[in-house]
């Protein structure tokens, strides 16, 4: 019984280790303009783990620059290449990935493949208005709306998606 227990988590650590590295390969499209930057984003979001400087680390590795609001409590991250606005929340623990040109059929679409790359189980939800939102594992939801400050489910010109972490 020990061996088997001691086995499976050899084989799972290095899965874990590759499904990592899987999203970091994503990372270089920070420097993109177009919607690839929405795959990276996310990306960065999900490898920050919840917290302000490992998420900031990563964007500012690819030029994209910090703005404190410490009214806000909020860390805003933008780059010159993209309209797309990253701001985290509650210490890090809400990375919202924000675009004022791209909607929320792209989002979503953008956000699927960074779901599978990073190994988990995608497991669709329904929020309490009706819009998209999926159980990733590990206490992590992300959910799809459009931005603004009265989200819709659906909008062909703006997306908000939320990286929630915790419980």
């Amino acid at each position: 019984m020990l061996r088997a227990v001691a086995f499976a988590l050899l084989v799972a650590a290095p899965a874990a280790a590759q499904d990592r590295e899987m999203l970091g390969a994503q990372l270089s499209q920070l420097a993109s303009g177009g919607p690839e930057v929405l795959q990276a984003a996310y990306a960065a979001c999900i490898l920050g783990g919840g917290t302000v400087d490992g998420a900031v680390a990563l964007f500012a590795d690819h030029g994209w620059t910090r703005m404190d609001d410490v009214e806000m409590s909020s860390t805003e991250l933008r780059s010159t290449a993209t309209e797309v606005v990253v701001t985290l929340y509650d210490e890090g623990r809400i990375c919202a990935v924000v675009s004022e040109k791209l909607g929320t059929e792209t989002a979503n679409g953008a956000l699927v493949p960074v779901i599978a790359l990073a190994g988990w189980p995608m497991k669709s939800v329904e929020m309490a208005d009706g819009c998209t939102a999926y159980q990733l594992g590990d206490g992590l939801m992300a959910s799809v709306t459009s931005s603004g400050q009265d989200p819709v489910c659906y909008s062909t010109d703006s997306s908000d998606v939320r990286f929630t972490f915790g419980p």
